[in-house]
């Protein structure tokens, strides 16, 4: 496993080299001037080449690019034009609003699809099986906009149970900052009241950016499961007189969730990559939210950082996906 582990580590260099040649390659082909956007379309003469110069752009495209490719070899990604900060300092600051946003939506939709998945499985073309097919296809349906304000005018403009944005309360401290996110400082800060209040916030927009996921996972789940309980071994373990609760999650279950951890996988690195319509619908100070913003003032620095922050996240998620195969099922190798 460690030379399966170490020879995707080798190709995630070249997954993050492709990535930079080609964001960098239509930052740069986008007609769009940098310059023209930070300093406005008044600039004189002498301050757009003075800042040209500062920033490369006076030099052959290879120059440029080679620059860059040194300065994410040194951890630089340069400064981001919209907010006069180093990209990395951005991106450290707004990929953990996000993270804990993605972590919690995925974990409701596992929590909610799978055991939903089974239920349908185990109760084919009844009424439990035909209303899960109903929510899954619309989860799968369902705008995440639409969504997301229906919750909003329901839930917290109607009924008042929830906050409309944020991650805290205006009212309410933010903990001191040691890994970004709040649930977690709230806790090594021993503020139940900071957690609580953060957890309330993350409930309604985790929900929102979720709902596709879960309708996907229960989904496949079901699927997998009527494939599974089909098979020659799941008749033995009833004929031995194992209960049905033992067969069903102790040795159908496990063999179904090899294709329902794919999607997991793919669906939690989707999320990460920046939930655009979540975080702008729920005013989440999220990477989407940054990457949006970044994009409408063309700061090409901080739209290559979050190309490579995204093919980082992907990669690493399918690496992880690949490794949970090898505990689901013991008989898998890796070579």
């Amino acid at each position: 496993m460690e030379r399966y582990i170490l020879k995707r580590l080798g190709l995630l260099i070249i997954v993050l080299f492709g990535v930079s040649v080609i964001s960098f390659t239509l930052t740069h082909v986008v007609p769009s001037d940098p310059i023209v956007s930070t300093l406005g379309e008044h600039a004189k003469p002498e301050q757009i080449q003075a800042l040209r110069a500062k920033w490369a752009l006076d030099e052959p495209l290879y120059v440029q690019f080679g620059l860059y490719l040194k300065g994410i070899a040194k951890g630089d990604l340069g400064v981001s034009i919209r907010t006069r900060r180093p990209v990395l300092e951005d991106l450290v600051q707004y990929f953990p609003a996000t993270f804990e946003l993605s972590s919690v939506a995925i974990l409701i939709s596992i929590t909610l699809g799978i055991p939903i998945g089974v239920l349908a499985a185990t109760r084919r073309d009844k009424l439990v099986d035909h209303i899960t097919r109903i929510l899954a296809l619309t989860g799968a349906s369902v705008p995440i906009f639409w969504l997301g304000l229906l919750l909003l005018a329901v839930l917290y403009y109607k009924l008042g149970l929830f906050p409309a944005s944020g991650r805290l309360s205006i009212f309410i401290t933010e903990p001191p900052t040691r890994t970004g996110l709040l649930l977690i400082d709230s806790l090594l800060a021993g503020s139940w009241t900071t957690f609580v209040d953060a957890l309330h916030h993350l409930i309604l927009p985790a929900f929102a950016l979720g709902y596709a996921s879960t309708a996907i996972i229960t989904r496949m789940t079901r699927s997998s499961m009527l494939e599974v309980i089909n098979q020659d071994y799941i008749t033995t373990a009833r004929a031995k007189g194992l209960s049905e609760r033992v067969v069903i999650y102790k040795h159908a279950l496990r063999n179904a969730l090899i294709p329902t951890v794919t999607v997991i996988g793919l669906s939690y690195g989707s999320l990460l990559s920046g939930a655009v319509l979540t975080e702008s619908i729920f005013s989440w100070p999220g990477l989407g939210r940054y990457a949006t913003n970044s994009m409408l003032n063309v700061d090409v620095p901080a739209v290559m950082g979050v190309a490579l922050v995204i093919a980082l996240v992907y990669s690493i998620a399918n690496l992880v996906v690949d490794l949970a195969y090898g505990f689901l099922n013991p008989t898998i190798r890796y070579d």
